[in-house]
């Protein structure tokens, strides 16, 4: 900051400062001054009390003002502001002067504040200035007040004009004097101060001048030790290499023992790995990183055919490496299922069904890169797993269930009419005791009944004989058909029912029976493991594409870890079976089924001891539903 403007900055600061103190050192004094007669004591007192305000309020400004210069430095602002403090000043200290009616000399000395400060920011000219200009004001005054412009504030006819002008030419005459010798002292300071900021910066200048000449040389020192330095790391160097060179010849005697010794364990390796493929039961094909055959077992070529013509053929990469693609290399009929088809996300997982003239064979395969010990990429390795044992007793069971179901069916329902006679008092009436012993009968009959008929069902979905009739249906009457039939049940439990659904519902292609059991399932399911009070919700939400229904409730919820396995046939959820003993665990396996054949979806948000929502999206259009 330029040392002229920094100065005058300072001084604003300081008179600022100063002027909180003498103002109110200035009020006193016109306080206890003269009183007069011509404006009264309250109008003298409030003029004062006014001016006083003014004054401080004037100088807060003036401090605003000069910290805002001092952050943006400008000397036109600092000077604009210096005159207008020493103006503004000066004619309150000539109006309190006319207001203490009296032009004694007491008064005058407050005007040496302004004179001083003026010497110290605008030097000889400036105290000159304002001295000159001080006493023009008080005589202004006088003379306004004798040409009654002004009200008076002494008593002009016992006034001595004459008196008055010696003493005040006396006055400025000393302003004269005191500003001149103030201007004088001020410049006489800044001289000094100058000089001495000349000296200082020749200084700042010889000392940076001599630090660049102790760098320079520090530089050059520098770099010849990092010079000396190098030679010796160099001479290090060339050390190492000469025992480096000495030593190569006898490294290269080691490594060509050793490359020896390294390909005859190679080989006895190979001949390990190769024996152990060889042994295994279930086919295994492996492929290079050129997707090419390097490697099949004597299973494969039994149960495929292959021959060793089938070495580095290509197999192509689609799907995974899917058995799809080797059609023309298998010698038998075979068929494949895919990952999306097993109803699975792992797409490294298919089943090859195959008859290769010894019977039905059905193969899971998984296909697994092959990864070195530094995580390179060997290739593809393809394993087979024997499922035609475990496919066969899936099947026998499924056929016990079916007979054994049927064979169930028809003596359960002879003993549900049987009981159902007695209970309606065909056979005659009953007392309590025995209709509560019938009524428990038939309940627990009505439970086997619906036990069967899930076995039935699964047995049915299974083997492809569900028995679907799609048609035309409107979802509305399937919501209706529902919440009428769980009516009962769910007034009996205590629960508070809701059922949401729009006012247009479009019809879809659906089994209305089918999904009116999908619902049903799921919300008995619901009203079973909801408690007293609880919340049920039932709703249907339509957009263009797509129909969505939701079963809703703030039940005992389902485990985190059972969730994966929610729709699994016989399968109850761990913390359901403490609270329900009763349930077979086919009734979401089934409704699962039903949905993905109306080419629909049903999800699942549960938390335990929170709440279950079930989702189930159908799609308004569907043309790939099939009439079985």
């Amino acid at each position: 900051m330029n040392v002229t403007i920094k100065r005058k900055i300072d001084i604003n600061l300081f008179i600022i400062k100063a002027r909180w103190f003498y103002v109110i050192g200035l009020f006193l004094v016109g306080y206890s001054a003269y009183n007069f007669e011509n404006l009264g004591e309250s109008f003298k007192l409030s003029f004062l009390l006014l001016i006083f305000l003014g004054s401080l309020f004037l100088n807060k400004i003036f401090s605003i003002l000069s910290l805002k210069i001092e952050k943006k430095p400008d000397l036109t602002k600092i000077n604009i502001l210096s005159i207008a403090q020493l103006v503004i000043e000066i004619c309150i200290f000539v109006l309190i002067t006319y207001l203490v009616g009296s032009f004694d000399f007491i008064p005058y000395l407050f005007f040496f504040f302004s004179i001083l400060s003026a010497s110290f920011i605008f030097g000889i000219l400036g105290s000159l200035f304002f001295s000159f200009l001080s006493g023009l004001l008080i005589l202004l005054v006088y003379f306004l007040q004798n040409l009654y412009i002004l009200p008076a504030t002494v008593n002009l006819d016992d006034f001595d004009f004459g008196t008055f002008t010696t003493k005040t030419l006396t006055v400025s005459f000393f302003y004269l004097m005191f500003s001149f010798l103030a201007g004088i002292g001020a410049q006489t300071v800044f001289s000094k101060e100058k000089e001495l900021l000349e000296k200082s910066d020749k200084l700042d200048d010889e000392i940076k001048m001599r630090a660049d000449k102790m760098s320079d040389f520090d530089k050059t020192s520098g770099l010849l030790l990092e010079r000396d330095k190098e030679l010796i790391i160099m001479n290090d160097k060339l050390d190492k290499k000469l025992k480096e060179l000495e030593t190569a010849q006898k490294s290269q005697i080691r490594a060509f023992r050793d490359l020896k010794v390294a390909e005859q364990k190679t080989q006895l390796e190979k001949e390990k790995i190769d024996a152990i493929i060889a042994n295994f039961v279930d086919p295994i094909i492996v492929l290079d990183t050129e997707d090419k055959i390097s490697l099949f077992n004597p299973a494969a070529e039994n149960i495929f055919g292959f021959d060793k013509s089938k070495l580095g053929k290509k197999f192509p990469k689609k799907g995974n490496y899917s058995m799809k693609n080797i059609e023309k290399m298998v010698k038998y009929e075979y068929s494949v299922k895919i990952a999306e088809e097993l109803k699975i996300d792992d797409d490294s997982i298919e089943e090859v069904v195959i008859n290769n003239g010894d019977g039905e064979q059905t193969y899971k395969v998984t296909t697994s890169p092959v990864v070195g010990d530094n995580k390179e990429n060997l290739g593809v390795m393809k394993i087979f797993y024997n499922l035609t044992r475990e496919k066969m007793i899936d099947k026998l069971k499924s056929e016990f269930i079916s007979i054994a179901a049927h064979q169930l069916r028809t003596p359960l329902s002879a003993i549900k009419w049987s009981i159902k006679m007695i209970l309606d008092g065909d056979a005659g009436a009953l007392n309590e005791e025995q209709n509560e012993i019938l009524t428990k009968g038939y309940q627990s009959n009505e439970r086997i009944i619906i036990l069967v008929n899930d076995m039935l069902n699964v047995s049915r979905i299974e083997e492809g004989r569900f028995g679907y009739s799609f048609e035309m249906s409107n979802f509305h009457e399937v919501f209706e058909q529902v919440s009428m039939n769980l009516a009962p049940k769910i007034a009996e439990a205590d629960l508070k029912f809701e059922v949401s659904i729009p006012d247009q519902v479009p019809d879809i292609y659906m089994d209305k029976s089918k999904m009116t059991m999908v619902l049903q399932n799921l919300l008995e399911n619901a009203v079973k493991y909801t408690q007293s009070h609880g919340k049920l919700s039932l709703s249907l939400e339509v957009d263009d594409k797509f129909l969505k229904a939701r079963v809703k409730d703030n039940g005992v919820g389902i485990p985190k870890e059972d969730q994966v396995k929610l729709f699994s046939k016989f399968f109850r959820a761990s913390n359901v079976i403490k609270l329900q003993t009763e349930g077979s665990g086919l009734g979401l396996f089934i409704v699962k089924n039903v949905v993905e054949k109306h080419g629909g979806k049903i999800l699942c948000n549960s938390e335990e001891g929170v709440g279950t929502e079930f989702i189930v999206t159908l799609p308004i259009t569907n043309e790939n539903n099939n009439n079985n």
